[in-house]
C-alpha cells in the first residue's frame, strides 16, 4: 500500500514537472512575458527594445532575444544591434516578486 502511494506521488510530480517545462517553453508563455517585462524595461531606460523572437531556457534559466536593437526613444537611432542576447535571471527572486540580472551576453 505504501509503496504505491510513493509511486503515485512520484509520478504525479513528474507530471508536473514536465508540464511546467513545456509551459515555460511554449510560444504562449514567451508572449505573456514580452508583453509584460519589454515596456517595463523600456520605461526603465528610457529606450525602445525590438527583437525578432525569444525563447526561454530553464537550467540555466535564461532569456534568450534574437535580432535585438536598443533604439533612442525621441530620434529612433539604432543604439545598439545585436544578433542575439542572454539574459541570465535568478529564479528564486521571481517568487519573490523581483527580477534580478545575474548576467547579460550580447
Amino acid at each position: 500500500m505504501r509503496r504505491n502511494i510513493i509511486l503515485i506521488a512520484s509520478l504525479i510530480s513528474l507530471s508536473l514537472i514536465t508540464a511546467s517545462i513545456l509551459y515555460i517553453q511554449s510560444n504562449y508563455f514567451n508572449k505573456t512575458i514580452e508583453s509584460q517585462i519589454i515596456p517595463l524595461v523600456e520605461d526603465a531606460i528610457g529606450r525602445k527594445i525590438e527583437f525578432s523572437e525569444s525563447h526561454f531556457n530553464i537550467l540555466p534559466f535564461y532569456w534568450q532575444l534574437y535580432n535585438v536593437t536598443l533604439r533612442d526613444v525621441k530620434t529612433g537611432e539604432a543604439l545598439i544591434k545585436s544578433k542575439d542576447v542572454i539574459i541570465y535571471i535568478r529564479p528564486r527572486r521571481i517568487f519573490k516578486k523581483q527580477v534580478a540580472i545575474r548576467n547579460i551576453r550580447f
